[in-house]
Formats: C-alpha cells, structure tokens, sequence
C-alpha cells in the first residue's frame, strides 16, 4: 500500500511534497486509499494529510477516522477542496496556507552582515535550554512551548544566533519535514542574518539527508516576499489546514 501512495502522490508531486517527504522518512502511519486518493498521519506529531482528487473521496477517508478525540488538525495538499472539507462535520475550521518549497543551502547567501563591520560579532549555536524563555517571548506560535522547542532542539538542526553573547535570532524546524520559523531581531532586519540561519537551518537538514516545506500564514506577505527572495519555490496551488474545534 505504501508504494501504491507514493505512486499516487507524485501525480502531483509538488503539491504533494509535505506527504511524500513523511513518507520517505518513514513518518506516517494510518495509511489509508480510496480510489486516487490517499490519507495518512505524522507520527511525530499526530497530524493528518489528504491527497485528495475528489470531495467523496475526502468525505469517505475523513469519515473513517472522524470517531477519534481531539481537534483531527489535518492538511489538505488541494487547498481548492476546503470548502468541501469543512462542510464535512459542523465544528471544523480551517484556512488556506502558502506552501513553499526551499533551495538547496549552497544557492543562499552566507556572508554575514552585508556592509557591516559587526559580522565578528555574530556566532551561531545550538539552542540550549537557557534560551527557550527567550525564544517563545520573541515570537509567538499556538505550536511553541517549552516541550515542543525542547524536542525539536535535540532532533537538531535549532540553532541561535548571538551577537555579543545575547541572543538577537534563531532558526528552527517544525518536524523533520517542515522548516520554521526564522526569526530576528528587529534591529537587525535587512542585514543578512536571516538568509544566514536559513542557510545553516538548511545544510543541518542536508546532513541528515531530509527534505522539507515551508508553510506560511496569507497574512505574513512580508516573510512570503523574503522566502522568494531568498530562492524557495511557491507552490501552485494554496495548501489548506483545518481542524475539528474542541
């Protein structure tokens, strides 16, 4: 069955990058088909996703785990079938999402501070346990937590920038296949560092042989802009999330 999904997928494989990449991983589990269509979850993070190509196909694999507990948080690679999908049971919720797919680390810039004199005085480490108070204050995500940045800090790559031994960036990944959130200091936008944390969030998941998206909010057009910018792939079509409300 598991060759029979990846078959189905690389129908439209960029659209379906997130799903294959799990699946390569050996990261999903409850793997289920109906006609062209195909359903499984994240092991690492409970996650659902749906290859769909039809809204029955969608309703008859939704329809198969609907009984379980809790909010069902789903990705749908076809964002042009939320529609059909929140009519499916009366508490979901959901949106459409931009997904985009990144460079290889070697086409982006790591030259430090462009223009500066400062680049000495930017070293990048692992993130230690001292810095996740400081992370989850700078930047807020319904996902970060202390435990959550704590797992994702030992899967590695998680990796903070410090300039004069204060912390003024970091980088980190959602799973093994999904990159996020890259984040600095506003004092320090514009200069390079970002590309700089990608960079190196990126050749840590080339060491490891693993590939992975990006997802991004349709209201963060500011850091959509900046990933194009910095040579990421938008993908077509919207992918969708939606959930079951608790």
């Amino acid at each position: 069955m598991r060759e029979k999904a990846r078959q189905l997928l690389l129908q439209e494989e960029e659209q379906n990058s997130y799903m294959l990449y799990r699946l390569e991983q050996g990261m999903a589990d409850d793997l289920e088909i109906a006609g062209s269509s195909v359903r499984m979850r994240d092991v690492e993070n409970g996650k659902y996703m749906y290859a769909v190509k039809s809204p029955d196909e969608l309703a008859f694999l939704y329809r198969k785990i609907s009984g379980r507990s809790g909010m069902l948080l789903s990705l749908l690679t076809d964002g042009r079938m939320l529609k059909q999908a929140l009519s499916m049971e009366a508490p979901l919720r959901g949106g459409l999402f931009y997904q985009l797919l990144p460079p290889e680390s070697r086409t982006l810039s790591a030259r430090g501070f462009e223009g500066g004199s400062e680049e000495s005085d930017v070293e990048f480490t692992p993130v230690q346990a001292a810095d996740i108070p400081w992370m989850l204050r700078v930047y807020e995500h319904p996902e970060l937590n202390e435990e959550f940045i704590g797992r994702r800090a030992a899967a590695a790559p998680a990796i903070v920038a410090r300039k004069n031994n204060v912390p003024v960036g970091f980088a980190m990944t959602h799973c093994g296949a999904e990159l996020g959130p890259v984040y600095v200091e506003p004092q320090l936008r514009g200069s390079g560092l970002a590309a700089q944390l990608l960079c190196r969030l990126l050749q840590g998941m080339e060491q490891k042989k693993s590939r992975a998206v990006i997802f991004v909010a349709p209201t963060n057009l500011r850091s959509l802009h900046w990933l194009q910018k910095q040579g990421c792939q938008l993908c077509r079509e919207h992918v969708a999330w939606f959930w079951r409300e608790e």
